[in-house]
């Protein structure tokens, strides 16, 4: 082997650029989302009302699901973990109450279908279960002309009263509501506009889930969090009546632009700009081949995972359409290639470091040369190839890490 041959393999080994080891393409089914049902219990004959929040990670299921039970020692939030192998669901968890839900199911094409059984302390109940996947209609850009007539309202009331302080512990990145419709984005009511328009009814506004969840007037993961009539009920359904009298469909034109469809399906995660938020990654920058492997495929696991998305949960033309979008915010330079390709393994400034699958990636500081563009177009020992970074963008990267270099090269932070 020659000597530049062996420091070609030298520096690909400690160069381990990927967000993740990429699995095998597959065509990825994921739970992740909100879903509502019921479970028919035999004897004694009744039916409750379920509604859920599940967030699937290569496989890791967790979340909650809600059981609308007569008997109050069954009713109420359980917070569940289990796993997808297939088709196959398992998902087991407990209540505030103590009582203890096993779920047995099969993924199809609408949602879920299995059994359920749930006990406490000597009282039980089990029966058939089914949950239907609450699927978006559009991504609420076409209300956006709501938002701008009433951005004041919006920002200072609904935002600041209601969904910031009472609903963005759970309806946000990481939150247990992660998956629903409903995202609060912080420092971005445009956004979160949109979002709650996904969850108004508005053939019949007062209806909407965004006035009866948080008033537990329906399953609610979070219970109640709102008094009827309160000043804070009061403000939400002045916005939901704004937007029912508007008239607007849900349904963009043409499934929206890449900026709506990012907006209302990354943006809760990598913020408004791209530029990522707490434990999310910069996506301004972001291969293609690698943006598509850590959407179809997910990232991490627990709560703040980034979920699989499935082409039915995000259609390959609308992800085509948000990696358009994405080349259009990036720079281009060299510390930007870096953050969306390089910094969730080697850390924010090229130490070392981990990344959401717990892959790590040593000290690259003081990587710059040909050996580097052989290592990351070529790939080796796991690291996948990244052909299209190449010419400039490899010279331009190259160049950031050996200003890097001055910081300590080679062992690691």
């Amino acid at each position: 082997m020659s000597v530049r041959s062996a420091l070609a393999v030298r520096v690909a080994r400690s160069l381990v650029l990927a967000v993740a080891l990429v699995a095998p393409a597959v065509a990825a089914t994921s739970l992740t989302g909100s879903y509502a049902g019921q479970l028919r219990v035999a004897r004694p004959s009744q039916t409750f009302d379920v509604a859920a929040a599940l967030t699937d990670a290569a496989g890791v299921l967790s979340g909650t699901v809600v059981l609308g039970a007569t008997d109050p020692t069954l009713a109420g939030t359980y917070l569940v973990q289990g796993k997808l192998r297939g088709t196959r669901i398992r998902l087991i968890g407990s209540s505030s109450t103590g009582a203890r839900l096993v779920v047995r199911g099969t993924l199809n094409a609408s949602g879920v279908a299995g059994r359920a059984r749930v006990r406490v302390a000597g009282t039980r109940a089990k029966g058939r279960l089914t949950l239907t996947r609450r699927v978006a209609t559009g991504d609420g850009s076409a209300c956006d002309a709501v938002f701008t007539q009433n951005q004041q309202f919006f920002t200072s009331q609904v935002m600041d009263q209601v969904l910031v302080p009472v609903c963005s512990a759970c309806h946000a990145a990481g939150g247990q509501a992660q998956a629903t419709r409903l995202r609060v984005v912080r420092g971005d009511p445009a956004a979160t506009a949109r979002a709650t328009v996904l969850v108004i009814d508005q053939s019949a506004p007062t209806s909407s889930l965004l006035l009866t969840k948080p008033l537990d007037a329906v399953p609610h993961g979070g219970g109640r969090q709102l008094t009827a009539g309160s000043t804070q009920a009061q403000i939400l359904a002045q916005w939901v009546d704004l937007v029912a009298q508007a008239n607007c469909s849900t349904t963009p034109t043409g499934g929206g632009t890449g900026a709506d469809l990012y907006a209302a399906r990354c943006a809760g995660c990598h913020g408004a700009d791209g530029a990522g938020l707490a434990g999310a990654t910069d996506v301004r920058c972001t291969v293609r081949s690698l943006l598509t492997d850590a959407v179809r495929n997910g990232r991490g696991s627990g709560p703040s995972a980034m979920p699989a998305f499935s082409t039915t949960d995000l259609p390959q033309d609308q992800l085509t359409t948000i990696a358009d979008y994405l080349r259009s915010l990036c720079s281009g330079s060299g510390a930007d290639l870096y953050a969306s390709n390089c910094a969730s393994c080697h850390g924010p400034t090229a130490g070392g470091g981990r990344n959401a699958d717990g892959v790590f990636g040593p000290n690259v500081r003081c990587s710059e040369g040909g050996d580097l563009g052989e290592a990351v177009r070529g790939g080796a020992e796991g690291m996948p190839a990244f052909p299209s970074l190449a010419g400039s963008q490899l010279t331009k990267l190259g160049r950031y890490l050996s200003s890097l270099c001055s910081l300590g090269g080679g062992g690691g932070d």
